[in-house]
């Protein structure tokens, strides 16, 4: 079950107008295929830095071989070219998603100097709804510090789902 208000907070959190991403020309950067799925990246440099850390943003697309109508999962991932961060960043976005949404999941929040999520290997995310998408920040050894909204298509209305993928068809 999508719910507006607290979608709308989350996209409000963002420099980056999510729905426009493939207003422009946009490359895939990564794909990958599955005996039943094949996801493709596609990724763009951002030219204001969101929660002024991440500077680069992917969506994953994945296609099910086995299912052709319907809406394919997509998932956001905010990155940076940059390894290390300050944990500090990390706690702002914690206080302001938990603004929105409560408590996070892994109940990371309780620990105010997030000692273990710096160390790695460290995830905390969200449920939105019924579990109908997911939002999550993780500290990955390889690739450092990211934040993704699982499931974005979810959280779109069928109309703005409907215009961001007609962009992508024009510009792919």
């Amino acid at each position: 079950m999508k719910h507006p208000q607290t979608e709308r907070q989350l996209f409000n959190l963002l420099n980056y107008d999510l729905l426009k991403f493939f207003c422009d020309d946009v490359a895939e950067c990564e794909s990958e295929e599955t005996p039943a799925t094949i996801m493709i990246a596609y990724q763009r440099d951002l030219q204001q830095k969101e929660f002024n850390f991440f500077d680069q943003v992917q969506f994953r697309i994945l296609y099910d071989k086995e299912v052709i109508v319907g809406v394919n999962p997509i998932n956001v991932v905010f990155k940076s070219k940059s390894c290390g961060f300050d944990i500090n960043v990390v706690k702002e976005m914690v206080v302001k998603i938990a603004a929105i949404y409560g408590t996070d999941d892994s109940r990371v929040i309780n620990d105010p100097e997030l000692k273990n999520f710096a160390k790695g290997g460290c995830r905390i995310f969200w449920t939105i709804g019924d579990g109908d998408s997911f939002i999550s920040i993780e500290n990955r050894e390889n690739e450092g510090l990211m934040f993704s909204i699982l499931f974005f298509n979810n959280l779109l209305s069928d109309n703005d789902l409907q215009i961001m993928m007609s962009r992508k068809s024009c510009t792919i």
